[in-house]
């Protein structure tokens, strides 16, 4: 009777050991910043990012970053936690199909950490992420300098352009893409890559690629090519109270930004298509960040722009104005037609 009576609790205790065993206990937020430092790498060459150590085969590191990073046949090094710098040569790097990864290879004698790669199909949102990676040189930094940032998952989506299916809250700058997205755990679960602005609340969503693409990848496992075709167009050109007009998709529906009324029918239609498009261009590149009021070419205009009162270029020009108008009253109305504000459709 004994026996029998203290057979359930040895069995309850193996459950429980059982149980314990597969509960991963969260670390301090310190610990996971040690990890991160210890494995994130510093990218120097015509677009600066950042990278991490996924893999090691002798004296043979391999480092997973975005492609945009390391896309131009330049020169490049990099620089790991302890500040030793080594060359890469770009013959070696090598794209991964589908998405916007690569991986690069490095040698060294000395030994550094490889993390652990977590299971990103795990992540629910309000789950706690870190994001590690070396920003670029600004007002608070006069050299690159490394960044680790704390956040939550804020969205997951199935079909995302190039792989970029996490969203969180962590705030990334530039420099910081190709750097790791790392769980409570420490673990690796994402990769940095990509901040889409919200041009009508003013707010910005930072986007990583989940690492099981990497790891399937790796393992042979070949994913079918995303195309731009899953990208959802957010400015267009439609019609609003039969005048040409550039519109916002928002999930409060198509709301109008600006009427185009001052020349010809054909003229007000060609600028609408011609501007709505450069709008959509720069929401997609991450580039609407910032709107600036100057001139181009003699005339005043609106443009895009990494910071504040940037230069107008040719290639950041939204839309040039009439000679004489005042593009800081233009750019005025287009922040005051944020959520929260006043503002209405702006008739050029």
């Amino acid at each position: 009777m004994k026996l029998l009576n203290r057979l359930p609790l040895v069995l309850l205790s193996a459950a429980v050991v059982v149980v314990q065993s597969q509960v991963a206990v969260a670390l301090t937020p310190e610990e996971v910043g040690t990890i991160a430092k210890e494995i994130t790498i510093r990218i120097d060459g015509p677009k600066p990012g950042s990278g991490v150590i996924v893999d090691q085969q002798g004296t043979t590191y391999t480092v997973l970053t975005n492609w945009h990073v390391v896309e131009k046949k330049k020169f490049y090094t990099v620089q790991t936690y302890d500040r030793k710098r080594y060359q890469i040569n770009a013959s070696t790097i090598k794209r991964l199909p589908g998405v916007d990864l690569a991986v690069l290879q490095f040698t060294s004698n000395q030994s550094y950490r490889k993390p652990d790669l977590g299971n990103s199909d795990q992540l629910r949102e309000g789950i706690m992420v870190y994001a590690a990676g070396w920003i670029n040189s600004d007002r608070s930094c006069s050299e690159r300098c490394y960044r680790f940032r704390d956040g939550r998952i804020s969205g997951l989506d199935s079909n995302a352009k190039d792989g970029y299916a996490l969203v969180y809250s962590n705030i990334i700058k530039h420099g910081m893409s190709g750097g790791p997205v790392l769980d409570e755990q420490g673990r690796v679960v994402g990769i940095n890559g990509h901040a889409q602005p919200d041009f009508l609340i003013g707010v910005t969503e930072f986007y990583g690629i989940p690492i099981n693409i990497y790891k399937k990848i790796a393992s042979g496992i070949s994913l079918p090519p995303v195309t731009n075709s899953s990208v959802k167009s957010k400015f267009f050109c439609g019609i609003n109270k039969a005048v040409p007009t550039t519109l916002i998709k928002t999930s409060r529906g198509e709301i109008p930004l600006i009427s185009w009324i001052s020349a010809s029918d054909f003229t007000n239609k060609s600028r609408c298509q011609e501007v709505s498009a450069r709008f959509q261009k720069s929401y997609e590149n991450g580039t609407l960040n910032y709107l600036t009021a100057g001139t181009l070419n003699g005339q005043p205009a609106i443009c895009t722009g990494d910071r504040k009162n940037a230069p107008c270029t040719d290639s950041t020009l939204l839309f040039t104005l009439k000679r004489g108008t005042d593009p800081q009253k233009t750019l005025q109305a287009l922040l005051d037609h944020r959520v929260h504000t006043v503002g209405g459709t702006i008739s050029l």
